[in-house]
C-alpha cells in the first residue's frame, strides 16, 4: 500500500474510533494563530493513534490552530483533509466550522462523512440547524440527507422531517430521528412508507408508530401482517407494536400465530403482547366518561395531570385521553447522547412524568420499580430464592448473539477523556441499532432489580439465578425502553421477554445508541448494589470483582 493509502486509512480509522469514545466537546480557546509548521507537525500525531497527545496538544493550541487545519480542510490534498478533520476533534472555532461546511457540497464521500460527524460534534441545538439548512436543500441526496439527519437531531423541525419522508432518496435519513417524533399528524405518512418500505426500514417505522400512539384501527390491521412475515425480526416488532397497543379483538390473530411461532425471541414477544392486552382489559374495565384537562404549556403538568386522573379512575376513557397526551403533548424527544450533554433538571422532570404515564397508560404498574426516571419508588422485600429454583441451562439475551469476532467485555476504553476513560467494560455490548428489540431472560430466576429511564443505564433489569451446582449468579440486562415486563420478586422462567430495547440517543435508553449491555456477575445479588457497574477501573479489574465474560459463560451452558 502507498504512503497515501496509508495516510489516509489510518486516519479514518482513528476518526471512527473517537467518534466511539465519548469525549467532552471542546471548550473556547483564545483566538490567535498557531505556528503552521507546528500544527502540521502535530498532525502527524493522527498516525501514530496517540490519541491523548493529539488531543492534549490540539486542546491546549485551541482556535489558534485551526486556521492552518482550515486550509487542509479546503485544499486539494484528500489524505490531509481526513487528518485535519481528526484534529478538528479536539479544537474549533468560526474559521473551522465554515471551512467544514464549504468543503461539504464538493468533497468525497468519506470527507463528507467526516465533516458531518465533526459538526455534529461541535454545533448544537438551534446554531447547528442554522449552518445545515442550505445543505438540506441540496439536489444532491448524498449532501441533503446527512444534513437533514443532523438538523433533525439537532432541533425540532416536522416540516423538514415531513419533506425528508416524502422524498424516497432521503427517507432513509430522515428514519433515524422520526421514532423520535411525536404526534398524530405523523401517522398517515408513517403508514403510507411502511406498505412500501424494506424489512429494515419497516421495522423502524413500525417503532416510530409506537411511539406516536397510533392505536388506530389501519395501523392495527396493518401492522398485524408483519406477524406472518418471513422475518423474525418484523414478527418481534409487530407484536411490540400489539404490547404497546394491542386491544382485545387483536388477541385472536395473536393467540393464533403465538401457536406456529418457532422463533423463540418473536414467540416471547408475542406472548408478552398478549400478556399486555390481558392487564389493559382488565384494568381499564370500564368504558367511562372522557375528561375534561386543562390546558398546560408546561409538558410536566400535562403529563401529571394525565396519569392522576388515570389514578382516580381506571377507565378507557381516561386511558384513551393519556394516550392523546403522549402523542401530542410534545413534537419531539430530544437527541441525547450520555456524556457529551448535561441533562437540565427540567429536562429530567419533564421526561420522569412522560416515563410514568407511558407505563400507566400501556398497563403496567409502578409498583415493583426501584426507580423510574428520577423518582424513586418504594423497593420491594427482597424474597429469598426458593429451593427448587435452579437453572440447568442457558440461553442468549437476544436472538443473533454469538460473535467470535466481538470483543467488548473488558476492553479498555484507553484515555478517551469520556466519564469512562481508562476503564474495562464490564458487559457486552450486542444488537446495536436494534430498537425495541425483545431481550429475554436467559435462564429461570428471581428479579432482582427493575429501574426504568434512568441516566447511563436507561432501563435496567438484574435477576439472580442458581445452577444445578447450587452456585449463584446474577444477569444483568440494560438500555431496555420504557415498559419492562417484569417486576422485582418476580419468578421469571428461560425465554420469557423482560423488556426490549430503547430508542436511540434517548433518556429512555440512557442516552446511546440502541444496543444491549449485558453482563453476568457471578455470587448472589446483594442489596447495597455496589457491585452494579458497567465499567471498572484498572486496578479494580485486576482483582477479585465477580464479573465474567459473557459470551463464554453461556456457551458452556447452552440449552439443548
Amino acid at each position: 500500500m502507498s504512503d497515501a493509502g496509508v495516510v489516509y486509512r489510518t486516519s479514518i480509522g482513528l476518526l471512527f474510533a473517537l467518534m466511539l469514545c465519548i469525549c467532552p466537546q471542546a471548550e473556547a480557546q483564545p483566538i490567535g494563530r498557531a505556528d503552521d509548521e507546528q500544527v502540521d507537525r502535530l498532525m502527524s500525531l493522527a498516525l501514530g493513534g496517540n490519541i491523548s497527545r493529539l488531543r492534549e496538544e490540539f486542546s491546549e493550541l485551541g482556535a489558534s490552530a485551526t486556521p492552518r487545519l482550515a486550509e487542509h480542510v479546503l485544499g486539494n490534498d484528500r489524505n490531509k483533509r481526513t487528518i485535519a478533520l481528526v484534529c478538528l476533534q479536539f479544537c474549533w472555532s468560526e474559521v473551522a466550522r465554515d471551512a467544514v461546511v464549504e468543503v461539504i457540497p464538493e468533497a468525497d464521500t468519506q470527507s463528507r462523512k467526516l465533516a458531518y460527524q465533526v459538526l455534529g460534534r461541535h454545533e448544537t441545538g438551534e446554531a447547528l440547524a442554522e449552518v445545515l439548512a442550505p445543505l438540506t436543500e441540496s439536489r444532491d441526496p448524498r449532501v441533503a440527507g446527512p444534513a437533514i439527519q443532523y438538523a433533525l437531531r439537532a432541533m425540532p423541525d416536522k416540516a423538514l422531517l415531513k419533506r425528508a419522508m416524502g422524498n424516497r432518496r432521503l427517507m432513509s435519513y430522515a428514519s433515524e430521528a422520526l421514532p423520535r417524533y411525536y404526534g398524530t399528524d405523523l401517522s398517515a405518512p408513517t403508514r403510507a412508507l411502511i406498505r412500501r418500505a424494506k424489512v429494515n426500514d419497516r421495522a423502524r417505522l413500525i417503532v416510530a408508530l409506537i411511539h406516536q400512539q397510533d392505536d388506530s384501527d389501519e395501523a392495527r390491521k396493518l401492522i398485524a401482517g408483519d406477524l406472518t412475515r418471513g422475518s423474525a425480526m418484523l414478527r418481534d416488532r409487530a407484536a411490540e407494536y400489539h404490547r404497546y397497543h394491542g386491544k382485545a379483538e387483536d388477541l385472536p390473530a395473536l393467540e393464533a400465530v403465538l401457536e406456529r411461532e418457532r422463533e423463540p425471541y418473536a414467540k416471547a414477544s408475542i406472548q408478552a403482547a398478549i400478556d399486555a392486552i390481558g392487564k389493559r382489559a382488565e384494568r381499564f374495565q370500564s368504558p367511562g366518561v372522557a375528561p375534561t384537562f386543562n390546558s398546560h404549556e408546561d409538558p410536566v403538568q400535562a403529563y401529571r395531570q394525565a396519569y392522576e386522573t388515570l389514578g382516580q379512575a381506571y377507565t378507557q376513557a381516561n386511558r384513551a385521553a393519556a394516550i392523546k397526551v403522549l402523542a401530542n403533548t410534545e413534537p419531539y424527544e430530544p437527541y441525547w447522547r450520555f456524556g457529551v450533554s448535561e441533562p437540565t433538571d427540567a429536562m429530567q422532570g419533564r421526561i420522569t412524568e412522560r416515563l410514568i404515564l407511558q407505563v400507566l397508560a400501556s398497563g403496567y404498574k409502578i409498583k415493583g420499580v426501584t426507580l423510574i426516571g428520577t423518582r424513586g419508588v418504594q423497593p420491594q422485600p427482597q424474597a429469598e430464592m426458593p429451593d427448587d429454583l435452579t437453572t440447568k441451562s442457558l440461553i442468549p439475551p437476544v436472538r443473533e448473539y454469538f460473535d467470535t469476532k466481538r470483543k467488548s467485555f473488558g476492553i479498555h476504553t484507553g484515555n478517551t477523556g469520556g466519564p469512562f476513560s481508562n476503564r474495562h467494560h464490564m458487559g457486552d455490548d450486542v444488537a446495536w441499532d436494534m430498537e425495541h428489540e425483545s431481550v429475554s431472560a436467559i435462564g429461570d430466576g428471581i428479579v432482582r432489580r427493575v429501574i426504568i429511564g434512568q441516566v447511563s443505564w436507561g432501563g435496567l433489569v438484574i435477576i439472580e439465578h442458581r445452577d444445578a451446582d447450587g452456585q449463584a449468579f446474577c444477569s444483568l440486562y440494560s438500555h431496555l425502553g420504557p415498559l419492562v415486563t417484569v417486576r422485582e420478586g418476580d419468578r421469571v422462567v428461560q425465554g420469557q421477554k423482560v423488556g426490549a430495547l430503547g430508542r436511540t440517543h434517548t433518556w429512555e435508553g440512557g442516552g446511546y445508541r440502541a444496543h444491549l449491555h449485558f453482563g453476568i456477575h457471578e455470587g448472589p445479588f446483594e442489596q447495597d448494589r455496589r457491585w452494579i457497574t458497567g465499567y471498572l477501573s484498572h486496578e479494580a479489574f485486576q482483582g477479585d470483582h465477580g464479573w465474567v465474560d459473557p459470551q463464554s459463560f453461556i456457551r458452556r451452558r447452552l440449552a439443548n
